[in-house]
């Protein structure tokens, strides 16, 4: 079965993770981040989520969470493409063994192979 994700606002996310996020015009719910600081977003936000704890008559729930971290490659066709690649980067970080963050490299030039 596949993981159900719930997109979150910037505005869910705390303050001290918005110090570089930049929001994209066509995408109300998503938000950009540079290549530099993608990395480190997901890391914090992942870091986040393990520390947090929901209290409950039962118990305590606490929660992971993997990333998937891309790269706009120009040869990206449409953003359809892109959230395809960075689905695939998140199944990967949670092959790394869950709760972790995977970047994806970025895919040579066509060129480069000659």
């Amino acid at each position: 079965m596949r993981p159900r994700i719930k997109l979150l606002s910037p505005g869910a996310i705390p303050q001290s993770t918005r110090q570089d996020k930049t929001r994209h015009a066509g995408l109300p719910r998503e938000f950009i981040e540079t290549a530099r600081s993608a990395h480190e977003l997901a890391e914090r936000l992942r870091e986040q989520m393990e520390q947090s704890v929901v209290h409950l008559d039962q118990g305590d729930v606490t929660f992971t969470v993997s990333f998937g971290v891309v790269q706009m490659a120009p040869e990206c066709a449409s953003i359809e493409a892109l959230v395809a690649m960075a689905d695939a980067a998140m199944y990967k970080a949670k092959q790394k063994g869950k709760n972790s963050v995977f970047v994806a490299e970025p895919a040579e030039p066509k060129d480069a192979a000659r």
